[in-house]
């Protein structure tokens, strides 16, 4: 039961990562703005955590799960 909760959220989080990552643009650019701080600097840094995100990923899969994807 435990381990079908655990995959039910893990798809959910996967499933979810485009909206979330729209809003952490919102975020980014604002923040930006408000701390008068390069946008295009902002962005770079926030493009660099997005491709960094299927490495988080697979580090958390291990980390929920106890074992390795077999990818």
């Amino acid at each position: 039961m435990r381990k079908g909760l655990k995959v039910v959220a893990f798809i959910i989080d996967v499933a979810f990562m485009p909206i979330r990552a729209l809003i952490g643009l919102e975020v980014v650019i604002t923040a930006a703005i408000l701390n008068d701080v390069s946008v295009k600097e902002a962005l770079k840094n926030y493009a660099g955590e997005i491709v960094n995100y299927p490495n988080q990923l697979k580090e958390g899969y291990e980390v929920i799960f106890g074992e390795g994807i077999g990818l």
